[in-house]
């Protein structure tokens, strides 16, 4: 009965990862790398139009991939996203990184309550409700926590934090997608 806590890490992780992207990518692009406030408006809008593409990509790609697989994926690119945009000099090159968090980000959340549901029919509110409580929890550690580093050093340095955050909602991923692997073959023998 270990995966209702694996699935709410990667939901710990992944609200961290959205919320601090959401909440510091302007400050980022105008402290960081010159851009006017309407410009990192506008880039703060694609961030969200692309999730919005993202979950309606990601609502026709896990009929081909099943969900664990999609995530583990998609938690790979919001790493690979994250690196661009903490790596970039230029506000064209961050703008990529963040078009790849929102189509990577994108289908994390529902995927995952999905599977909760498919583990939990019959307990599927109670272990949601606890699935959002601890991930809703991830949004007043890792934000502040940007702006303590930020403080201190630079904002690209909070970034970077959440960079790590990505490579730790990627290894929770992979974890569930090898707990849920054995229970697939326990289940067949």
């Amino acid at each position: 009965m270990t995966q209702p806590y694996i699935l709410a890490f990667v939901l710990f992780f992944y609200s961290a990862v959205e919320i601090s992207t959401a909440g510091w990518t302007r400050t980022f692009l105008q402290q960081d790398l010159l851009a006017t406030p309407q410009t990192s408006k506008a880039i703060l809008t694609i961030f969200w139009i692309a999730m919005m593409v993202g979950r309606l990509a990601a609502s026709q790609v896990v009929k081909l991939v099943r969900g664990p697989n999609l995530l583990l994926g998609a938690a790979m690119g919001a790493v690979a996203g994250l690196l661009v945009v903490a790596m970039a000099h230029s506000v064209v090159v961050a703008t990529v990184g963040i078009v790849i968090c929102g189509l990577t980000y994108a289908p994390i959340f529902p995927t995952t309550a999905g599977t909760a549901s498919t583990y939990f029919p019959k307990l599927f509110a109670t272990v949601f409700g606890i699935l959002m409580a601890v991930g809703l929890s991830a949004g007043v550690i890792l934000p502040p926590a940007i702006g303590y580093v930020a403080k201190i050093a630079t904002v690209r340095a909070g970034i970077s934090m959440v960079a790590a955050f990505a490579v730790l909602l990627t290894a929770v991923q992979a974890i569930f997608l090898v707990y849920e692997r054995r229970r697939l073959l326990e289940s067949s023998s």
